[in-house]
């Protein structure tokens, strides 16, 4: 999975998608003490780029702070 925001491109890459999704929500799980109350997107409430790095310790290929390349 690759996005984009303004010029900077992150992507995410690996077998296993569900494995992945079950990795989210057990690192998820740990923080859920620290987090405040209410509903929130998981972006709010972990640093992006710190959380994506631990879940790809777990097997996953990361490519954080690539520059987009224009649109053709």
């Amino acid at each position: 999975m690759t996005v984009r925001s303004g010029k900077v491109r992150a992507g995410f890459s690996g077998r296993l998608q569900s494995r992945a999704t079950g990795l989210t929500a057990a690192l998820l799980l740990r923080r859920l003490p620290g987090m405040p109350p209410g509903v929130r997107h998981v972006e709010q409430l972990v640093e992006p780029a710190d959380f994506l790095t631990e879940l790809a310790a777990h097997g996953f290929e990361l490519d954080l702070g690539a520059q987009a390349r224009p649109s053709a």
